[in-house]
């Protein structure tokens, strides 16, 4: 499929190859681009590629997102048909580079070792784990052993099963949609038979009754999440007034939650709570609250928090300042 965006502007264009990957991407599927970006083709070398795509004045990014992967290229819409063999040039034929290979996953378990030196990092895996679950942790994380056990063959293969796959083209861009149909047809290279993808998303967990979670790290200050999912959809009436109570409760420094947990009361750090809203029409709401505070405040900080929380302050002047918004 083609979507099609007409910009008489100016002459830079995008082009986005955009695929729903299934319940959740491969998790070497960014390994696999991250190594591509240092590879050549047959014909040309990493250096020479990165040369000549600067000369046509033209980018490409890889991306392998949780439940959607695009391949996207920006820059000069004239020269769009000689950036794109070049691009397509290497996802089919990059010719691997086993001492590259082992420095990405020399460094990506380095990476890993630090990330657990950082208290954001772990605080950050710590909420994947509550908002999905287990089971979706040991689906979307290589372990260290399989990390290392992977091969150039079976990263790049992962790349050309993809492109293998149905998906859309988006276009933005100052061509004509006969140009853009054309330059497609021309340059971009897909099997006569492209296998189907299911679009499907991973969804949050539903928290039909109160759980606590206590992760040790040893720090001076503490990170303090609640997350409550009741399942509710997602409701084009509501969003007004969802609106307007996140900015008035939870949004930016005049918000409820910042004036009174950090301003008036100097009980966090920071401080943030808000109706998440659905990526999805059929996925359900989220409200998250977060504060980080010291240590020795917590018990009063927390208390605080749910307070506020089930009581919400009035202030008319800052309902103003947030209906403005």
């Amino acid at each position: 499929d083609v979507l099609y965006t007409s910009n008489d502007i100016n002459d830079k264009a995008t082009f986005v190859y955009y695929f729903a990957t299934g319940t959740e991407t491969d998790p070497a599927l960014n390994l696999a681009f991250n190594y591509l970006s240092y590879l050549g083709t047959p014909t040309m070398t990493a250096e020479e590629i990165a040369q000549k795509m600067y000369q046509l004045a033209c980018s490409y990014n890889l991306r392998a997102g949780s439940s959607v992967t695009n391949i996207s290229l920006n820059g000069l819409n004239e020269n769009f048909p000689e950036a794109m063999k070049i691009v397509e040039d290497l996802l089919y034929n990059a010719v691997p580079d086993e001492n590259i290979l082992a420095n990405l996953k020399a460094d990506m378990l380095k990476s890993r070792a630090d990330a657990k030196l950082n208290q954001s990092s772990c605080f950050s895996s710590l909420q994947k784990y509550i908002f999905y679950g287990p089971e979706f942790i040991d689906r979307t994380t290589l372990s260290n052993d399989e990390i290392m056990a992977l091969t150039s063959e079976e990263l790049l293969a992962k790349v050309r099963n993809l492109l293998g796959c149905q998906h859309e083209v988006l276009y933005y861009g100052p061509a004509s949609e006969s140009e853009v149909v054309k330059m497609i047809s021309d340059n971009h290279v897909v099997a006569s038979d492209l296998k189907p993808l299911e679009k499907k998303y991973t969804e949050y967990i539903s928290t039909p009754e109160s759980k606590v979670y206590m992760v040790q790290y040893d720090a001076k200050q503490i990170y303090y999440l609640q997350y409550s999912n009741r399942g509710e959809k997602f409701d084009t009436a509501s969003e007004p007034y969802i609106n307007l109570y996140n900015e008035y409760f939870g949004g930016g420094m005049n918000a409820i939650v910042f004036q009174e947990m950090r301003e008036a009361r100097g009980l966090a750090y920071s401080s943030q709570a808000r109706l998440m809203k659905p990526t999805y029409k059929d996925d359900t709401y989220m409200y998250y609250a977060f504060i980080a505070t010291q240590n020795d405040k917590m018990k009063t900080a927390i208390e605080a928090f749910d307070e506020i929380i089930n009581d919400m302050p009035q202030s008319q002047a800052a309902f103003d300042v947030a209906k403005e918004a």
